[in-house]
């Protein structure tokens, strides 16, 4: 999750060293207490370089047809409904813990270390839903081997014009 870069950039005695990071530089020491940085007093932010949505995404013969459908299965089956992501804390898997948390549902996470892995598992059939971002999940969805659900955004996303965003989906 960027913690060994981070921890690189912190030790520098140069000044000149920069760091890039996701968001995961702000989660990880909530999720990994011992990681050995504070983000907030030991890094100073310059610049947001880009931001994302995250989509919603099952295989195209999953059962349920949306979100809601999906919830409905979660909740019929706790515990039998899995979902990968990119790993224990990162912002893909808190998506997923974060609906369950809104919805009640159960489900089983599956953590990669590549995010690649879970979308061809998910493809495989060996994943039920995952959560990725659209600029990854998206060619998939226009080959017909994934199907998007929803998109965490106000607003539909332009990679994904017809995709309803979570709200829209019935989860705001």
């Amino acid at each position: 999750g960027g913690a060994l870069g981070t921890k690189q950039v912190i030790g520098a005695t140069d000044q000149h060293t920069l760091l890039m990071v996701t968001v995961a530089v702000a989660i990880q020491p909530a999720v990994q207490p011992d990681i050995g940085y504070d983000p907030v007093n030991e890094l100073t932010p310059i610049s947001v370089v880009s931001e994302s949505s995250i989509g919603f995404m099952v295989r195209p013969n999953a059962a349920f047809r949306d979100l809601p459908g999906l919830v409905a299965a979660a909740k019929a089956a706790p515990g039998r409904i899995t979902y990968g992501s990119s790993g224990i804390g990162t912002s893909l898997h808190l998506c997923a813990e974060l609906l369950a948390t809104e919805t009640g549902i159960r489900a089983v996470h599956a953590p990669y270390q590549n995010p690649s892995q879970a979308i061809a598992d998910l493809i495989a059939g060996r994943l039920d839903f995952m959560f990725d971002f659209p600029i990854t999940a998206m060619p998939h969805v226009r080959e017909g081997r994934l199907r998007a659900l929803a998109v965490t955004d106000t607003q539909r996303v332009p990679l994904a014009p017809t995709v309803p965003t979570t709200a829209e989906a019935g989860f705001p």
